[in-house]
């Protein structure tokens, strides 16, 4: 459970780190008094982690998640997600067909003997990825109950205006740069395409990678793409 203002303090690493993102502290007075003190996923200290790997000024693509994996690992009971969109940090529990499980073979396609890292902090560093979710939080389901039913989905009204102040604040923060310069979006899904659309973003649209689609515009096509490579070819 959480005191209230813990938002606060847990966004002070994204603040120095350039996320000045308007009326945050509101926005959390709000979010916190829907969540109710509820135990969340991912753990608190990793609620803002897609802000404190990257300064605004260096995203190169915004890649958005829903919301974070509810699932907790069998050896320690605690969440599995890293607060970095599709990222866990162990795979405890993860049914084969969960986004984490399609999107691992694309990014190391090129280096098949490189270390898979799973929690996708290194992807995300070195190729200057904002992986944000819509909703930063999920409550943990209690013991017995399905987290499908009582998890998934449940706090995407309360995060959806700090999601899209903060894309809102990206878009104008670099809006100084040249088009190519500019950080580009894609959106797995049609729930992301229309996140971004509501932050007057474009984004390069491709199915969700769970999703039972082949040919133009699926996951798989996506990474045969110009775009896609520039996110999983190694860097010379």
């Amino acid at each position: 459970m959480q005191e209230r203002g813990w938002l606060t303090q847990r966004f002070e690493k994204a603040l120095q780190n350039g996320w000045e993102i308007p009326d945050y502290q509101g926005l959390f007075d709000e979010i916190e008094l829907d969540l109710d003190c509820q135990a969340i996923c991912p753990t608190t200290d990793n609620v803002f982690k897609a802000f404190e790997l990257l300064r605004p000024e260096d995203v190169k693509y915004v890649i958005l998640g829903q919301d974070p994996y509810w699932q907790t690992a069998e050896n320690d009971g605690l969440p599995i997600a890293t607060g970095l969109a599709f990222g866990v940090r162990q795979r405890d529990g993860l049914h084969h067909a969960t986004a984490i499980n399609k999107i691992m073979p694309k990014i190391y396609q090129y280096r098949p003997d490189h270390e898979w890292d799973w929690t996708l902090e290194s992807w995300a560093k070195n190729y200057k990825i904002l992986l944000l979710n819509t909703a930063l939080t999920v409550p943990m389901p209690k013991q017995g109950e399905s987290g499908r039913e009582k998890s998934a989905n449940k706090h995407l009204p309360h995060w959806k205006e700090f999601t899209q102040a903060a894309l809102s604040f990206l878009r104008d923060s670099q809006s100084q740069l040249s088009t190519n310069d500019r950080f580009k979006c894609f959106a797995w899904g049609k729930k992301a395409m229309t996140a971004f659309e509501e932050a007057r973003l474009t984004p390069i649209f491709a199915y969700h990678p769970c999703a039972s689609v082949t040919g133009p515009g699926s996951f798989n096509d996506f990474w045969e793409q110009d775009y896609g490579k520039r996110l999983i070819v190694p860097k010379s």
